[in-house]
């Protein structure tokens, strides 16, 4: 497994573990790391298998639980290897697309909630734009016992003439791989039903992004999804309000390309991690 580190540019504030989207790798957002570990947050991340320089089949995930053992595999020996006391340093999640789909649903542990002192959601990976993975649902369970890998066409919008002008290098990046075969479309599909409930139950401080032109995932149902968080706020331990921020003019894949739309988001990240930051002090001190 690939895993990288941004250390701090200073002396470390906060760490961050950072999920990358489906099809993409880690280091493809490098430069939110970059800025994050300007501002003294370390982070930490990992090629999830199958992607950018992991090991594994490209683009294929057996099971979910891989995904998740992987994650965690990655916050104890980060912090393990590099000395990270959890007493006095905060612990953030900050999942990307559907890296947002898989911190959500790992908040719904108590591990998980008692160890980070917030997580950020960027453009996560409720709902995808077309129902028709969800439509397809028992055609795909059925074809899954007789083919699990079989590769399935991704129905993508068509990029604008501009858009590839300016971001085709990007948008056809070799390592990057976007292609799914049956036995994800249908892990898919069970994840997001199960992030209602996740994010219900967190009890975590929460900053939803959005991306104002996003058309990969539907975005009335990250609304949708950040309005059940704050029904929580009587369980969760901060007195900070979640947040949700929209980035406008920029779609599920520019806002972490376009220069604007990192300074906003990476800006507001350190905003609302450094409130967290200054309420677990506060309670330190008053302790």
């Amino acid at each position: 497994m690939r895993a990288y580190r941004y250390p701090p540019k200073n002396q470390r504030k906060a760490v961050i573990f950072y999920l990358h989207g489906y099809g993409s790798y880690a280091q493809a957002n490098g430069s939110l790391a970059k800025y994050l570990a300007d501002f003294d947050f370390e982070v930490f991340a990992i090629d999830q298998r199958g992607f950018g320089e992991s090991e594994g089949q490209r683009a294929i995930i057996e099971k979910t639980e891989d995904i998740y053992n992987d994650q965690w595999l990655l916050i104890f020996e980060a912090i393990k290897k590099f000395k990270i006391n959890q007493q006095k340093t905060p612990l953030f999640l900050f999942g990307r697309s559907f890296g947002g789909l898989i911190a959500t649903n790992m908040t719904d542990s108590i591990l998980c909630q008692s160890m980070f002192t917030g997580i950020c959601l960027l453009t996560p990976y409720y709902r995808l734009w077309t129902d028709k993975l969800y439509t397809h649902q028992p055609l795909l369970k059925l074809y899954r016992c007789i083919n699990p890998h079989k590769m399935i066409p991704g129905e993508f919008k068509e990029l604008p003439p501009e858009m590839e002008a300016k971001w085709g290098e990007k948008y056809n990046d070799p390592k990057a791989d976007c292609s799914f075969t049956v036995t994800t479309g249908v892990l898919w599909a069970e994840e997001q039903a199960r992030a209602l409930e996740s994010i219900q139950k967190c009890s975590l401080p929460l900053l939803m992004v959005e991306a104002g032109d996003d058309e990969v995932i539907r975005n009335d149902y990250l609304e949708q999804y950040f309005a059940a968080a704050g029904k929580s706020a009587q369980a969760r331990r901060s007195c900070q309000p979640n947040q949700y921020l929209k980035i406008p003019a920029v779609d599920h894949t520019t806002v972490c390309f376009e220069t604007h739309a990192i300074r906003s988001l990476v800006l507001e990240m350190v905003k609302f991690f450094n409130k967290l930051i200054a309420e677990k002090n506060t309670r330190k001190d008053y302790l």
